[in-house]
């Protein structure tokens, strides 16, 4: 086969090994686990040699993390490689559980909750606990 410009083009079978989304759903049932939307795809077009292919990929839904194991087969031949496409947390809304119910006496000053907000998980730690603050700040600003 070859392109519009004359140039050979190579196509190529990806199967799906395994997936990993989040910090602990993982798989190996033939799918990316939704990690991606639509069908991967991969071509290379060689000009005059094949030094790079195009891995295309469909868009990922919002939040979703994690990493994908294909197995790339170049069409017609043995020639096999196994691809791992790690989508990084970016942007991950913080996940946190508080306690169901809060007593602080009418007129207490500086009271200090311990556990008030516990397994914080899916952002920096950091950024939760920055999260947090700011909810706390605000409030107290009702108090």
């Amino acid at each position: 086969r070859v392109d519009a410009t004359g140039n050979e083009m190579l196509s190529f079978d990806l199967e799906v090994k395994r997936f990993r989304r989040f910090e602990d759903v993982t798989g190996a049932d033939g799918t990316d686990g939704g990690l991606f939307s639509g069908v991967a795809s991969m071509a290379a077009s060689c000009a005059p040699v094949c030094d790079t292919a195009r891995l295309s990929l469909g868009l990922l839904p919002v939040y979703f993390n994690g990493e994908v194991d294909f197995l790339v087969r170049m069409r017609g031949t043995n020639v096999s490689h196994l691809l791992t496409v790690i989508v990084q947390p970016v942007n991950q809304a913080p996940r946190f559980e508080i306690l169901p119910g809060l007593e602080v006496p009418e007129g207490a000053q500086n009271v200090v909750v311990s556990g008030f907000v516990y397994g914080i998980t899916g952002a920096e730690v950091v950024r939760a606990e920055g999260l947090i603050t700011s909810i706390l700040d605000e409030a107290n600003q009702w108090m």
